[in-house]
């Protein structure tokens, strides 16, 4: 099971494939794959998540902004 959830991890993070296909693919619970994902961000040093809050104000300074999804790309990949 560890190695599946692994593989499962990896494929998601790499963009091999979307959760939905990871699950599948691995037969692995999607709730247990998606919790695993949301940790990686969780888990980023306090200078990473300040390099992140610099990135992020300063590109609202130039009025570009970002989504939800962006920002969440940008913490998980």
């Amino acid at each position: 099971m560890r190695q599946r959830k692994s593989n499962a991890i990896s494929d998601v993070i790499h963009k091999k494939s979307s959760v939905n296909a990871a699950v599948k693919q691995n037969n692995v619970p999607e709730s247990t794959l998606r919790r695993y994902l949301k940790k990686r961000c969780k888990n980023d040093t306090e200078e990473q998540t300040s390099e992140l809050k610099r990135y992020v104000i300063d590109i609202d300074r130039r009025d570009f902004g970002l989504t939800k999804v962006q920002l969440g790309n940008m913490c998980y990949n």
